[in-house]
């Protein structure tokens, strides 16, 4: 699964990642840390009317039949992930997973590890803090006189390598290659569901982090502070914390 996620990406660079005109990039959170359970405000980059736009999203979809804030609020932490093997299926997500279909912005996310019953969290990250685009479903549902919009990320077995860091649930995002060809087929709202589906599977994104992200990718233990309670930011929740019960361990990173 996927619950937290860094991002402090500038306009600059996400514009540079993209394609996009700077000017057009509303102003941006900056997050060294950010659990979706606090159901932040992410840049998510979507196809309108065939151009692409950035545009911040609350992490949590919430369908378009849900007309209220209080049934908003009981869907959202249900829906922060969405698994790519069903996401086409299940009422919260199939009409996204036809045509609204996003890529959530971010430079590096969190996954738990675990040895001996204790959970370690580790982060992953481009070495160069470049962007890793996330895919994701977006919804957009009105209630309370507001138009609301949201997202979720899609999430699929993890890679050899990601299921050495992910070893209880063996799951990952769905990762992204960087190249603006995939992206932008992905953002296709006139793509088939089945070749939707198909790119599940692309070479690149099940063997993460070879093809376009072959020797870009650094990943490590760091402090648990990002399990407490509450905005946990701060650039210190990047930094490497050793474990000593973690120090005879190798990872393929």
């Amino acid at each position: 699964m996927c619950f937290s996620i860094s991002m402090a990406s500038t306009a600059e660079e996400i514009a540079e990642a993209f394609g996009v005109f700077t000017g057009d990039i509303p102003p941006l959170p900056s997050y060294y840390h950010v659990s979706g359970f606090s159901s932040p405000c992410v840049p998510v980059l979507v196809n309108h009317g065939g151009r692409h736009l950035v545009s911040l999203m609350k992490w949590g979809l919430v369908p378009s039949w849900i007309k209220n804030e209080d049934d908003a609020d009981k869907i959202r932490f249900k829906t922060l992930n969405a698994r790519s093997e069903t996401a086409d299926t299940l009422p919260s997500f199939r009409g996204s997973f036809k045509s609204l279909r996003c890529v959530v912005i971010t430079d590096g996310f969190y996954e738990p590890h675990y040895r001996d019953g204790n959970s370690y969290p580790y982060y992953i990250r481009r070495k160069d803090s470049g962007i890793i685009p996330l895919g994701g479903l977006f919804a957009v549902s009105s209630f309370g006189g507001k138009k609301h919009l949201s997202f979720s990320i899609l999430t699929l077995s993890a890679s050899p390598v990601m299921a050495e860091i992910h070893n209880k649930k063996k799951r990952m995002p769905f990762i992204l290659p960087p190249e603006r060809e995939f992206i932008t087929r992905w953002l296709d709202p006139e793509l088939p569901s089945s070749d939707v589906k198909e790119m599940f599977t692309d070479m690149d994104v099940i063997n993460f982090p070879d093809g376009g992200y072959k020797n870009k990718i650094d990943a490590y233990p760091v402090s648990k502070d990002i399990y407490k309670k509450g905005i946990i930011n701060g650039s210190s929740l990047q930094d490497r914390f050793d474990y000593k019960e973690l120090n005879n361990e190798e990872l393929s990173f």
